[in-house]
């Protein structure tokens, strides 16, 4: 797909974004309550390429600490996406020892941004 918008197959650049739903209390174990947006249910960590083309996914219960799921899901890149430097995030990403560890053990950039003003 990349491809046909003429772009490497491998993205130099991932964006990473989370999204918290609700799920039903039947036949899941891994769900629980999202502290910051008050839903009981599951986690989706998602990172896209630039044009949204999505490269990973990693689902949890809505109640497990966010940095250590981002490294799951990070670290599914390291091997499929050779060019793969730089993973921008969102506010909600902001921790100076994630940023460390990803530096460190998968050699990526996190850039923090914040809103964009339209």
């Amino acid at each position: 797909m990349r491809q046909n918008l003429g772009k490497n197959v491998s993205p130099s650049v991932g964006i990473i974004d989370s999204q918290s739903v609700k799920s039903a209390s039947y036949g899941v174990e891994s769900r629980g309550v999202d502290g910051n947006k008050k839903i009981n249910g599951r986690k989706r960590h998602i990172i896209t390429d630039t044009h949204g083309l999505l490269l990973s996914v990693v689902v949890h219960a809505a109640n497990e600490y966010n940095g250590t799921k981002v490294l799951e899901v990070i670290n599914t890149l390291k091997y499929r996406f050779e060019r793969m430097q730089k993973i921008y995030a969102d506010r909600g990403y902001r921790d100076d020892e994630l940023a460390e560890k990803l530096k460190k053990e998968l050699h990526y950039d996190l850039a923090i941004i914040g809103r964009f003003n339209h």
